[in-house]
């Protein structure tokens, strides 16, 4: 993706439900030194309820709490955007981009951003769906087992 969008990083967070911590899960491009300075940061359920799905790429400025500011500026990144993954009505995590040259998103990046980061939302939801049924299966066995 990277270099589809000639981008310099590239990072995936993904939102813990039941916590609201927000996590890196992957990363590209950053130096091999600071990948561990973004600590798992805290979300407020009224943030991740009211998040307008109408405006899916957000600017740096917009979004990024400030540790994620500060990380960006430590890797020389001067330009960043943030893809929020949508499941049906909640927010699943963000796609954060970005290029050590400032630029410009224009609206056919957006739109091609958005699609990469729809095609990760589906992904999420279909590997929840897996464990999920897979969780459904054992206990079904176990219920047979306990019966006969």
């Amino acid at each position: 993706m990277t270099e589809l969008f000639s981008l310099d990083a590239s990072s995936l967070y993904l939102v813990e439900e039941v916590t609201l911590t927000l996590r890196r899960i992957a990363a590209v491009g950053h130096a091999p030194s600071r990948a561990a300075d973004i600590p798992p940061l805290r979300c407020s359920r009224v943030a991740a309820d009211t998040s307008s799905r109408s405006c899916d790429v957000l600017p740096r400025k917009a979004c990024h709490p400030t540790v994620l500011r500060e990380a960006q500026r430590k890797e020389g990144l001067q330009s960043a955007f943030v893809v929020i993954l949508w499941s049906k009505d909640r927010v699943l995590g963000g796609l954060v981009v970005g290029s050590r040259a400032p630029r410009e998103f224009l609206t056919r990046g957006h739109q091609s951003l958005i699609a990469v980061g729809s095609q990760i939302s589906n992904a999420i939801d279909r590997s929840v769906c897996m464990r999920n049924a897979a969780g459904l299966r054992n206990l079904r066995r176990t219920q047979e087992q306990a019966v006969a």
